[in-house]
């Protein structure tokens, strides 16, 4: 029987078809699984939502309760992006971050603790360059460094600042170049009651005391738009009653 081109091409066209249709299958029915997800509701009467809706509105409410909480623990400021207190916090989270990259690399770890005592290491170095700063506050933030993680010739040794972990509870720093500002959020233990007193009077004089809590971050504000336009507009529910 004499070989036909085209029936042989007909029949390869038929089999990527039903290739391509089994595939468009598969992908209908990944479809359908997701809307049926989609498509579930909690709650009863006025209280019905779908899922994904009620989620998204408790993520949102969640991002409040946590700024909230945040706030009612620690000091927080607005500070000018090239002060001498947020360049030397930077500069001290890189040391930790650097460090750490070289941790991977090492077959011995070395402990090197929570990026929050960098941050305070950074607090404390900005202080005792402050040139406004003087007298027994000074010495005391001085003494502080010399005994907790400073070494023989009273530099700070930056296997050592993890120690400040007993002196400090939170610290944070956070660079806003576009906006030319920064945010410093920092909690010390009870019982260093007076050195606490002292960083915050400092930290007053050189930037904003922030008295409410932090706005939503932006990707938890694109939420909270679109649950509301889901909803028909702002009001009611948690998420919409606040800010």
């Amino acid at each position: 029987m004499p070989f036909n081109e085209g029936d042989h091409h007909e029949e390869r066209g038929a089999k990527v078809r039903a290739v391509r249709d089994t595939e468009l299958l598969e992908r209908v029915r990944k479809i359908e699984q997701d809307m049926g997800v989609v498509a579930v509701k909690v709650g009863e009467g006025v209280h019905e939502k779908h899922l994904m809706n009620q989620m998204a509105m408790e993520i949102v409410d969640l991002g409040f309760r946590t700024t909230q909480l945040e706030h009612a623990v620690y000091y927080a400021w607005e500070l000018k992006a090239d002060s001498h207190y947020v360049a030397e916090t930077i500069r001290w989270k890189k040391k930790w971050q650097e460090r750490c990259e070289e941790n991977k690399r090492k077959a011995e770890k070395k402990p090197l603790g929570n990026v929050k005592n960098f941050v305070f290491v950074g607090i404390l170095s900005a202080f005792i360059d402050d040139q406004a700063v003087t007298g027994p506050e000074k010495e005391m933030v001085m003494k502080l460094v010399r005994d907790v993680c400073g070494g023989p010739d009273g530099d700070i040794v930056a296997e050592k600042v993890q120690n400040l972990d007993k002196v400090v509870s939170f610290a944070s720093s956070v660079k806003v170049e576009k906006a030319g500002k920064a945010f410093l959020n920092l909690k010390i233990r009870d019982d260093y009651a007076q050195l606490q007193a002292v960083l915050v009077g400092r930290l007053d004089s050189v930037g904003t005391r922030q008295l409410d809590p932090a706005p939503l971050k932006p990707g938890l504000t694109q939420i909270r738009k679109h649950v509301d336009k889901t909803r028909g507009g702002k009001g009611g529910g948690s998420s919409g009653s606040r800010g």
